[in-house]
């Protein structure tokens, strides 16, 4: 066919025929937007496993909060009944001072390892009658050249300024002691000027020696000369 022929053709054929075609041709296709439903239910998918994992994660978690709080409680509820007794004994005031001291003692009258310094030369030690917080400094001064006195310090926070106005406080050496024993105090009388304090060594003996200080909280004036002390050591 010629293009003189085809043109012939076309412009022959029906303008209905002709009209039909160009509609058909020009309707706009349908197209489905996969792509964007997919992306839409994918994300729905990540958020819902996420709320059932975070879900499943608290109820998980929830007994161990529940009971933190109650132990974190009951912790400080022991801690401050352990404190008690200690902070009575700082208030110058001797538990039954004529009774025989119970376990509480270790708390009342703390015994604290003072270990020599390496090379220090030994000394001759006696009870410390110590009337002012300066005192109880000085006596830090010079012990310490020749112990180790950081836990006894430690110990004696409790002893102010303020507390020494209506108390002082006896520091009772006890040295050579066994490596494995330690110290309690088990009486603590005072009378008429007069003092006996009762330690009991407690554990077994091991190879190497130590030295102690205890630390006996006593009325203000109770005693005023280390002569009228007494110290009874089992």
């Amino acid at each position: 066919m010629t293009a003189e022929q085809f043109h012939d053709a076309l412009t022959l054929l029906p303008e209905d025929l002709v009209a039909r075609a160009d509609r058909i041709r020009s309707r706009k296709r349908t197209r489905i937007p996969w792509k964007s439903c997919a992306a839409i239910a994918a994300c729905f998918a990540v958020l819902l496993c996420s709320a059932v994992f975070y879900r499943h994660f608290q109820q998980d978690n929830a007994p161990a909060a529940l009971t933190a709080a109650p132990f974190a409680a009951n912790q400080e509820e022991a801690a401050d009944a352990a404190e008690a007794p200690r902070m009575e004994a700082a208030k110058g005031t001797p538990a039954d001072s004529d009774a025989g001291a119970t376990a509480d003692s270790a708390i009342l009258y703390p015994c604290v390892e003072t270990p020599c310094r390496p090379n220090a030369a030994p000394i001759d030690c006696s009870v410390s009658i110590l009337t002012s917080r300066a005192e109880l400094e000085d006596y830090f001064e010079k012990m310490g050249e020749y112990y180790q006195l950081d836990a006894l310090r430690d110990a004696c926070d409790i002893y102010g300024e303020d507390w020494f106005t209506s108390s002082d406080l006896l520091l009772i050496p006890v040295d050579g002691v066994s490596a494995g024993q330690t110290c309690i105090v088990t009486e603590v009388s005072c009378q008429d000027g007069q003092c006996s304090i009762a330690i009991t060594l407690t554990g077994e003996e091991t190879d190497g020696l130590t030295n102690y200080r205890v630390a006996v909280p006593v009325e203000k004036g109770a005693v005023s000369d280390t002569g009228h002390i007494t110290i009874h050591l089992s």
